[in-house]
């Protein structure tokens, strides 16, 4: 049996087969669709619960009106409805309807009860319905999977049961006739599969067998013919997407959808692009309007809700600010989507970047606006005839030519107001210019208005441009020259009238008249000038570019006036001033010229020798650094010194105004004052002003000057002219305020200092007896006033504390110390001071950065800088410290003398200070803060503390740019030393050894002595020291000296410590204070046995050092 025919007869069985598993397999198929079916309604009933369980824990945790409450009841009624209509055949869904309804029961409960309920009884049931409904909503979801699983249990059955018989009969049929096509195929298939072989190992083309070459070539073509479906399948879908994903981006587009029942905004990623967001996903609504300016994001809202209320599409353009915090423009699109019962289920819609095309707008209009301004304030009047001779635009000088009133005309016919038979010329003129559209220029008289004007026409595409000025006087000044023959011989100038054959060549201009005074400055006689040239006075000398100027005027047939070297008879030089008119017939052409003359010769070498010593005088202004300024205040015009450029950088062609006052630019705050000065100066009788102010530099900011001016004044008395020189107090001004700073902080740091140590007196006592009365009360109810005493007494310590510490006079333990140790040692103490959302960051140098500080001070000054940056970040920021050696150069930082430093600095991203707010930062009390929120002491403190340890701090912030504030600390010498365990104090011990207590205050030295006393010690009393000293050489020998250091009478407790040293040398020492006296500690270094006790301290503290130190004696 052939390959063939053995094919046919397996394709016949395998129909037949096919035939039989068909029938069976279509109940199982329509058994399958009802699983289906079914399957998707149970799968969106569970969405659906899942939604209500996302309404219900809103509810839950935030509530809502009555509104909100019954929309979500819809939402469940709806489902326990669905679920009961499935109870009839599966009753597991009744079990889901009945834990639905207990819900809605718990709703109508909570939406009755919801008024008359307090808060706190509303939160509590809250927050127990939260509890409830999420077990309940659990119980009918897995009710709903019991359905799901029966169902599917039961067609399971019923398919396998099915295509059981069917597929054993078609394995049957098949097993037998594959094994007969198997027998005829094998030889063939081993001979493709050889040939395959043999061309990839040899690489190269193999013929198919005889008999098999049909079958390899159908197989060929076959495969062939797949591919090629395939790729240009796969090319086609390629180029769909590539062109949908270049026109989304070429048209800067992106999509959204929003669910109205979570309240979620769905971005793709052209929309998440457009907000500045990196990806596409899904935001609250709310977080969406964010990015909308306030203006609109009301607007936008309202066309969200009337969209879902009542189907509505809508299309608004809005202004947007990006997660970047960039400013775009976005045109949205939104559209109800609707459910298969027609109800609006949500919206969707997509945002368009339209910035570029607002931005290319706005200029168009802005370009227009400047080009209508430019054409309103040019001084000739223009209006624009469109070709219904309606007058479609005229400027304000056209208006007050015309005398047009303000509100009227454009729109109006030209003839309405000017009748053509009133100006037949100009009314010819303009139908010819619209008829050829060729202009003209011309000079017509006006009889309505009985004016003349020069009138100029441009004809356009819309009709024509017209633009004109007052011709009047200059015709009037024409008539006016024909009278000058009369006058001309009672003149003193010379007088030439010259007939005119070519006004273009001079040479044919011959003189027809000249007056007496001609003859008496040139030497010529009136019958040897008449009929020649006027050239005749020229010379060698005579410029020529005055002779063009005249030509030109000429033809122009305008005046001029030059001034010009001419020659006498004699041919003596001489210079004059002239004069030219061009007289012209009706006609217009230029008939004669007249030219009035007068010898300058005099003024011309006066100026020549004004123009040297103004020369002069402007090289003297160079080599000054003050600004020279000449005031002409008659004349409101002014000349500036050259150097005024390099001090304010304003340049006189940019901005003329600066040629007319000397206060163009005054500060504003300055204007009023100064204004009223040179104002009383110039309507005095002083002959001398002097001030000082503020002008605005080019680069925005403003120089200090100072000015000192001389006033001349006229027979009258009144100034007509003010000269005067500015000096640039600028820097000068600026080391002033620096020297008033460093002088009002240090003032105010002998101020707090004084008051902490006074305070502290007062506090010692309070804090000793109010720890006496904590172990008085022990065990008693009123203990904790005891220790609220306490607790409020060392709180007013650390106030204290605080002030020495801005004020330099608190106690430091200075040492080598890594600044970048401290930091990681505090990493952890610091991470706990800042919020979840503020990024706390280090860059620290490399390897060891040392300072000479107290390392406990400096890790206080450092959380410090951490918690006023956290204050200054409202959302997420960024905090950074960072550490680096750093070498200053003379005067690089106020304050510090030049060497090698350690910079410590600490950057936030917050909301940053205004300049006014930075410069009293570091003010004590001073703060930004609501009242009960901070003391102000912060940064005073860490100031202080700079200061003290032979640094300093600087700040620099700007509103919305965050603040810097950098710490310059003495590098050390040496290296930081390890760590060191802390000692155990010895116990306190006391028997009978003699105490001497020196102390000024009575109640304080009252309170140590009987604190003394108890610790099992005698005590002695002084209150000044020369009286200790008196003590000291009695008969009851001495053990130890507690003494403060602020005494009266002119010894304080140093000089006290260093009398007993060298009169009682085995005598021990104590001394105690409220802040160091950095100079007087500084000279007990030599000293040995010689303690110091930080004031205020409790009783406990003091038994602890005079423990040590009599211990210490003892050892000896």
């Amino acid at each position: 049996m052939s390959l063939v025919r053995l094919a046919r007869l397996a394709l016949a069985a395998s129909v037949v087969g096919w035939l039989v598993i068909a029938v069976v397999a279509s109940d199982a198929v329509r058994r399958i669709d009802q699983r289906i079916e079914t399957n998707a309604i149970f799968s969106q009933l569970e969405r659906d619960i899942d939604r209500f369980q996302l309404s219900l824990d809103s509810l839950a945790m935030d509530g809502a009106d009555s509104k909100v409450i019954a929309a979500v009841q819809r939402n469940g009624t709806s489902i326990r409805d669905q679920l009961t209509e499935l109870g009839t055949a599966y009753p597991e869904a009744l079990n889901g309807a009945r834990a639905i309804n207990m819900i809605l029961d718990v709703l109508d409960r909570w939406a009755a009860s919801d008024a008359a309920s307090t808060s706190a009884a509303t939160d509590m049931s809250r927050l127990t319905y939260l509890r409830r409904h999420d077990i309940v909503l659990s119980h009918a979801k897995m009710q709903i999977g019991l359905a799901m699983e029966a169902e599917s249990a039961a067609q399971a059955k019923a398919i396998v049961a099915s295509l059981s018989f069917s597929g054993l009969l078609f394995i049957g049929t098949g097993f037998i006739l594959t094994w007969l096509l198997f027998r005829q195929i094998d030889g063939p298939v081993k001979a493709l599969t050889d040939a395959m072989r043999r061309m990839r190992v040899t690489n190269t083309p193999v013929r198919a067998p005889e008999h098999l070459r049909n079958e390899f070539g159908a197989i060929g073509r076959a495969l062939n013919e797949l591919t090629d479906h395939r790729r240009s399948a796969e090319l086609k879908l390629r180029q769909s997407q590539d062109l949908l994903r270049i026109a989304g981006d070429m048209a800067h587009l992106g999509g959204w959808r929003h669910d109205p029942v979570t309240n979620l905004v769905f971005l793709s990623d052209g929309a998440a692009n457009i907000l500045g967001r990196h990806t596409s996903g899904s935001l609250p609504l709310a977080r969406l309007l964010e990015h909308c300016a306030a203006e609109d994001r009301m607007a936008l809202r309202k066309l969200i809700e009337r969209c879902i209320g009542t189907g509505q599409p809508f299309s608004e353009v809005i202004r947007i600010e990006t997660a970047h915090g960039r400013e775009r423009w976005v045109r949205a699109v939104g559209e109800p989507a609707r459910g298969p019962d027609g109800n609006v289920t949500g919206l969707q819609g997509a945002l368009q970047d339209i910035t570029d095309e607002v931005l290319v707008r706005t200029r168009a209009e802005r370009r227009n606006a400047e080009l209508k301004n430019v054409i309103a304030s040019i001084g000739d009047g223009f209006f624009v005839l469109n070709r219904d001779w309606e007058i479609s635009f005229i400027n304000a000088r056209a208006r007050e030519l015309l005398r047009f009133d303000d509100n009227d005309e454009v729109g109006a016919v030209f003839w309405s107001r000017f009748p053509v038979s009133e100006i037949p010329a100009l009314a010819w003129a303009f139908h010819e210019a619209m008829r050829t559209g060729k202009g003209a220029s011309l000079i017509e008289h006006v009889a309505p208005l009985g004016v003349w004007f020069e009138i100029h026409i441009h004809p356009t595409a819309s009709g024509l441009a017209v633009y004109f000025h007052d011709y009047t006087e200059r015709r009037a000044e024409r008539e006016q020259l024909k009278l000058l023959e009369t006058a001309s011989q009672r003149s003193n100038d010379v007088i030439i009238i010259t007939e005119v054959g070519d006004p273009a060549d001079l040479e044919q201009f011959h003189i027809i008249y000249v007056n007496e005074r001609f003859e008496q400055i040139t030497g010529y006689s009136r019958e040897e000038a008449i009929g020649r040239t006027p050239l005749m006075l020229q010379g060698p000398k005579s410029q020529p570019e005055e002779i063009a100027r005249i030509r030109a005027a000429i033809a122009r047939k305008e005046p001029v006036r030059v001034e010009m070297i001419n020659y006498t008879r004699d041919g003596r030089e001489i210079w004059v001033e002239k004069d030219i008119v061009p007289l012209t017939d009706d006609d217009g052409t230029v008939t004669h010229v007249v030219a009035v003359q007068r010898d300058i010769t005099e003024r011309r070498r006066i100026e020549e020798e004004l123009r040297l010593n103004e020369q002069r005088f402007r090289l003297a202004t160079q080599a000054t650094n003050d600004i020279i300024w000449d005031w002409d205040i008659a004349g409101g015009s002014m000349w500036v010194s050259e150097n005024h450029g390099h001090i304010l950088g304003w340049d006189e062609v940019e901005h003329p105004e600066m040629l007319t006052s000397p206060l163009w630019a005054i500060h504003s705050d300055d204007r009023t004052r100064v204004e009223a000065e040179l104002h009383t100066a110039l309507n005095g009788t002083g002959d001398s002003w002097s001030s000082e102010f503020r002008l605005r530099r080019r680069d925005g900011g403003h120089a200090i000057m100072k000015v000192k001016a001389f006033i001349l004044r006229d027979a009258d008395g009144q100034a007509v002219r003010m000269l005067g020189g500015m000096d640039d107090m600028t820097e000068i001004r600026a080391l002033d305020a620096q020297l008033f700073e460093a002088q009002k902080l240090d003032a105010l740091g002998q101020l707090t200092g004084g008051v902490a140590h006074d305070f502290n007196n007062l506090l010692t006592i309070i804090i000793g007896n109010a720890a006496l009365l904590q172990d008085m009360m022990d065990g008693r109810p009123e203990r904790r006033l005891a220790d609220s005493m306490l607790e409020a007494g060392e709180r007013a310590a650390g106030l204290t504390a605080s002030l020495l510490a801005f004020s330099r006079q608190q106690p430091l333990e200075t040492r080598p110390t890594d600044v970048n140790a401290l930091i990681r040692r505090s990493a952890d103490l610091l991470y706990q001071a800042v919020s979840e959302n503020v990024d706390l960051r280090f860059d620290l140098a490399a390897g060891e950065t040392t300072a000479q500080v107290d390392p406990t001070k400096l890790q206080s000054a450092i959380l410090n800088l951490v918690i006023n940056s956290q204050h200054a970040i409202e959302g997420e920021g960024i905090i950074t410290i960072v550490t680096g050696d750093i070498h200053l150069a003379p005067g690089s930082v106020r304050g510090l003398a030049p060497g090698e430093y350690v910079l410590l600095s600490v950057s936030d991203t917050g909301c940053g200070m205004p300049p006014d707010v930075a410069e009293r930062a570091f003010e004590p009390f001073f703060t930004t803060k609501g009242p009960g929120v901070g003391t102000g002491l912060g940064l005073s403190t860490v100031y202080g503390f700079a200061q003290q340890s032979g640094g300093t701090a600087l700040i620099e912030s700007r509103p919305g740019a965050g603040t810097t504030i950098r710490i310059y600390l003495p590098r050390a010498e040496q290296h930081a030393q390890a760590e060191e365990a802390p000692r155990p104090d010895p116990s306190p011990r006391g028997r009978g050894e003699h105490i001497l207590v020196v102390e000024d205050d009575s109640q304080l030295r009252q309170h140590v002595a009987d604190a003394i006393r108890k610790m099992g010690y005698r005590v002695s009393t002084a209150e000044r020291a020369d009286r200790a000293l008196g003590i000291l050489e009695g008969n009851d020998p001495v053990d130890a000296i507690f003494s403060d250091i602020a005494l009266p009478g002119g010894m304080n407790g140093c000089n006290l410590a260093r009398r007993v040293r060298e009169s009682h040398p085995g005598t021990k020492i104590l001394l105690t204070t409220g802040y160091s006296e950095s100079s007087d500690l500084k000279d007990l270094e030599d000293l040995e046995d010689v303690g110091v006790l930080q004031k205020p301290y409790r009783s406990e503290a003091l038994s602890r050092a005079l423990s040590r130190l009599l211990l210490v004696a003892e050892d000896a």
